[in-house]
């Protein structure tokens, strides 16, 4: 019999619808995609040409588990030059993907029944994983219309049991951009009950306004508490690559990450840490002309969704996801799956990201598969109309 930890998890549905898919293509039937958020352009030339180059330079063997001295140095200078934050390398952690460095940090901060506050919708993964780690999953309510923090809620939730407030801004799944009068009441609040900050930032390049602010640098005690996650998966079509790292003005939160990775993963690929080496100091052009696709993207699927009678698309302000709301007694899973079977569209059901009533597509899609896909959708509602 399995534990009763793995019990606790619940399958990704992504993956899982993802997958099926998969076998429908392969069964030759046509298949729209808007499911898995990753990005569908292709690594730099730049940054394969760095990984060619620790191959051929034999650096191919043990690095300190949280990192190259290298690549550690190249996240120091891009948070100062980019988010105005000093940290010393002693306060920098490389690991396995922003997935695999949320996980460690879970395992070194939260004890059995420490709750861990989190606002919704979310990413799928951030419950499982604090479930995993004997914590506490709270839940905050948003604005159902602007996807914005309800604050009264956030007040009512957080108390001397919240270990950490997880943000993360721009948001997967919906886009939401939190404003800073939205991140200094999380900074108030983690200040006034004496919790962490776990700000997950993987998105902020992808922004279609004002830049995204880090909530670490509103006032010197948020950059004390906040604990930034961040990778290069996405802002540089990374995905495969698994190189993720965390910051931390708290030592000791380095400190107790090292030691679990020590004994989990002994290090990130060495080959990928090169790359991202590459990724964080050379031209960053690449990333200026995906976020301008997907800004283009962006508005063509939000207009073509609010199109359908039924459906109530938010603009998104960052990442690269819309989030519309149906009206369509159905569950969310179950749409999805006839949609997948019916319309041969993939979207992501809105219950695993903490919203029934919700659906998740991905606009990091090629620019033709937008009005075709929608299209589909389009006459599948129209097939099913609301009663």
């Amino acid at each position: 019999m399995v534990s009763s930890r793995s019990r606790l998890v619940q399958p990704s549905v992504t993956f899982g619808l993802s997958a099926k898919a998969k076998t429908m293509k392969k069964q030759g039937i046509d298949v729209i995609s808007f499911g898995i958020g990753e990005p569908d352009f292709h690594t730099p030339e730049s940054v394969k040409q760095a990984a060619r180059d620790a191959i051929d330079a034999n650096k191919t063997g043990y690095t300190p588990s949280i990192g190259e001295p290298d690549l550690r140095q190249a996240i120091k200078d891009k948070l100062e030059k980019e988010n105005g934050l000093t940290y010393e390398l002693s306060q920098i952690a490389a690991g396995n993907g922003g997935k695999g460095v949320l996980y460690h940090i879970f395992l070194s901060l939260l004890d059995p029944s420490d709750e861990v506050v989190i606002i919704t919708p979310y990413w799928v993964s951030y419950p499982e994983q604090v479930r995993l780690c004997g914590g506490v999953p709270v839940f905050v309510q948003c604005d159902p219309h602007t996807f914005a923090i309800d604050s009264e809620d956030l007040k009512a939730k957080v108390s001397a049991k919240t270990r950490i407030i997880l943000i993360n801004s721009p948001s997967n799944p919906c886009g939401v951009v939190y404003t800073e009068e939205q991140l200094r009441l999380v900074a108030d609040l983690a200040q006034q009950h004496n919790s962490y900050i776990l700000s997950d930032e993987v998105y902020e390049h992808f922004y279609y306004g004002e830049k995204p602010r880090s909530i670490a640098s509103l006032h010197e005690d948020a950059y004390a508490r906040t604990i930034i996650v961040n990778a290069v998966s996405k802002t540089y079509a990374m995905t495969g690559w698994r190189i993720g790292f965390v910051a931390a003005a708290d030592k000791e939160v380095i400190a107790a990450y090292s030691r679990l990775q020590d004994h989990t993963q002994s290090n990130p690929c060495s080959i990928a840490q090169w790359a991202a080496v590459e990724a964080y100091t050379g031209s960053q052009d690449s990333v200026t002309v995906m976020r301008d696709a997907f800004r283009k993207r962006r508005d063509s699927m939000v207009q073509l969704l609010n199109a359908i009678p039924g459906l109530h698309c938010a603009t998104p302000e960052g990442a690269f996801y819309c989030f519309p709301r149906y009206e369509l007694a159905m569950p969310s899973l179950q749409l999805a799956e006839q949609l997948l079977e019916e319309a041969h569209v993939v979207v992501m059901p809105g219950e695993p990201f903490g919203l029934e009533g919700y659906l998740r597509l991905s606009y990091a899609v090629a620019d033709e598969h937008i009005p075709a896909g929608i299209e589909r959708l389009h006459a599948w509602f129209a097939a099913h109309p609301v009663i």
